[in-house]
């Protein structure tokens, strides 16, 4: 018996003193600063959006605090924190520091690594004062049909930015005009775009483009972080027009000419943030909101409400909002609710459950992180639908620390229970996922199994290696995953993220009984301020004889160049 306590206190002393270990990929650390869950609960926009600011990490020792709120990296809360930090104490030396910052935290730290930069030293300030940009080409290939897709992308760190990209799809393989993006930065602060843009304010409930997570996947997940106007350079971009930004101390006045009308006024202090905004959509009446985040006795309160005119000159009112406390050391607890009536426009909207719109729901929600644990609870009424769902998820993700191995165990319980006129359906899905990180050589087996309508599953494993391309001139990475999976029922699909070239994202869903190979391999040559990328995906999609599935075989090839 001793030593079986011995072990099992040896155990909780790794995962204790591991924490909650590295973040292992981007999309991990895109995932955990969105709000989302995992990989699989992003979508293309956003990983679009983080991978652009990896190719151009921010120094989050000069950049403003305009452009680190609209980068979507930080709450303005934060930003105000960091910049106070600054201002006393200086530069911020390590993340480690960073994770000491009001605002922060180690796990927060540690995926920021991906998309900011420390560095003070007169190289770094020499490549922000010159021009740099890079572009990108793409071949795919799937059951004969291809397309092509070119992006280009020019900057001027804290002057100027210019995207550019076009695709086209296996149905139409003519890539048509794209996405075009110009953004002009003064030294104060302020921007102006011209082109496509996203428009994220408040808490969503008025106006939210581009990637927004839907439900409450993490506890992170239910407070917004509004990044107001940024430029894009998306394949599928939310909004064109012009748009601006001028920041005054703690003011900062935005006004954009897009499909409609935009205009916005915030205020920001140390430890309160007020915003007012209007949009008047054609054929509709002027809608207003008001958004808040006000820090408290060590409660973070937040929300939106909003006004806006139905049919026959009706105010209508919806709100959202709620309070984020931390009850003890690393415990963070979530309270919210939210109010959308059925006549009111959420079009234009990402608020929480955007699969509604932001229209006929009422919900409340909580949720709890502690450390490498989370569970949140999401109750759901839709009055004319005649709908009701209950829907938990329980997430266990710690790291162990054995001699140079990491090992990461991961279980995600996601149960929902819906009752709709008068019928109850339910669904309970258990994830189960073991990564193991041995220098370079990763791997990563996963189990997905589901009861909804029937009985599914899905097996995977993933062996491959990455190396650090910080290391060296070169960087290399190669992965080969084998699936399985049988699953009987359309509803009771599983969803998998998969390894893609960058920009491109790639979430199946997995249906009918068979099997899948996938290959991701690629590598990379620096020469100077230039790099050369070359990547290529493959996957062989089969089904069991005598299924009515047609089987899928893709090839993607990937050229990027960055200077």
């Amino acid at each position: 018996m001793r030593r079986v306590a011995f072990y099992i206190l040896l155990i909780c002393n790794c995962i204790q003193s591991a924490g909650q270990g590295r973040i292992a990929s981007l999309a991990e650390a895109a995932a955990l600063l969105s709000g989302a869950g995992s990989e699989e609960e992003l979508d293309e926009e956003a990983v679009e959006h983080f991978e652009r600011l990896a190719a151009s990490p921010l120094n989050l020792n000069r950049a403003s605090m305009e452009r680190l709120t609209s980068s979507g990296l930080l709450s303005r809360y934060q930003a105000a924190s960091l910049e106070d930090y600054r201002e006393k104490c200086g530069d911020i030396l390590s993340f480690s520091e960073l994770a000491t910052v009001n605002g922060f935290d180690s796990r927060t730290a540690d995926a920021l690594r991906y998309f900011v930069t420390l560095s003070g030293t007169m190289e770094t300030a020499a490549k922000h004062k010159r021009w740099a940009g890079g572009h990108l080409l793409r071949y795919s290939r799937k059951d004969g049909d291809a397309y092509a897709a070119c992006k280009v992308a020019v900057r001027k760190e804290g002057r100027a930015e210019f995207f550019w990209s076009t695709r086209g799809s296996y149905a139409e393989p003519s890539p048509p005009p794209g996405t075009f993006s110009l953004a002009l930065y003064s030294r104060g602060g302020g921007r102006l775009i011209a082109g496509d843009f996203n428009a994220r304010l408040g808490q969503g409930l008025l106006l939210w483009s581009g990637f927004s997570t839907g439900g409450f996947p993490t506890a992170d997940a239910f407070v917004r972080r509004a990044g107001g106007f940024s430029p894009t350079g998306s394949f599928s971009p939310s909004m064109r027009g012009i748009a601006m930004e001028y920041p005054r101390g703690e003011w900062c006045f935005r006004a954009a000419a897009a499909p409609f009308p935009i205009l916005s006024v915030s205020k920001t202090g140390r430890s309160a943030e007020l915003g007012l905004n209007m949009v008047n959509k054609p054929g509709h009446s002027p809608a207003v909101s008001t958004d808040w985040k006000a820090a408290a006795g060590g409660v973070l309160f937040f929300g939106e409400g909003a006004v806006a005119m139905a049919e026959g000159n009706k105010a209508v009112f919806a709100c959202t909002g709620g309070l984020q406390f931390c009850p003890a050391y690393k415990l963070k607890a979530v309270l919210s609710a939210r109010y959308y009536p059925q006549e009111y426009d959420g079009s234009s909207s990402g608020a929480v459950r955007t699969g509604s719109k932001a229209s006929d729901e009422k919900g409340l929600a909580a949720g709890i992180q502690w450390k490498w644990f989370c569970a949140t609870l999401d109750a759901v009424r839709q009055d004319v639908r005649n709908k009701e769902q209950l829907k938990s998820v329980v997430r266990a993700n710690p790291d162990i620390k054995l001699a140079d191995c990491l090992l990461s165990p991961s279980l995600q319980w996601t149960v929902r229970h819906t009752e709709s006129k008068g019928k109850a359906s339910g669904r309970k899905e258990i994830r189960t996922d073991l990564r193991l990180q041995y220098g370079n050589f990763l791997t990563t087996f996963r189990g997905d199994f589901v009861s909804g309508r029937g009985r599914a599953k899905l097996f995977y494993l993933e062996p491959g290696y990455k190396s650090q391309p910080d290391s060296s001139a070169t960087a290399v990475s190669l992965f080969v995953r084998g699936t399985l999976f049988n699953i009987d029922k359309w509803d009771d699909r599983i969803y998998a993220w998969g390894r893609d070239v960058p920009g491109t994202f790639t979430v199946p869903a997995y249906y009918g009984q068979g099997y899948e190979l996938a290959v991701y391999a690629g590598g990379s040559l620096r020469q100077g301020h230039r790099r050369h990328s070359l990547w290529l995906r493959a996957s062989f999609l089969r089904y069991k004889k005598g299924q009515v599935r047609t089987p899928h075989d893709e090839v993607r090839l990937q050229y990027n160049f960055k200077w």
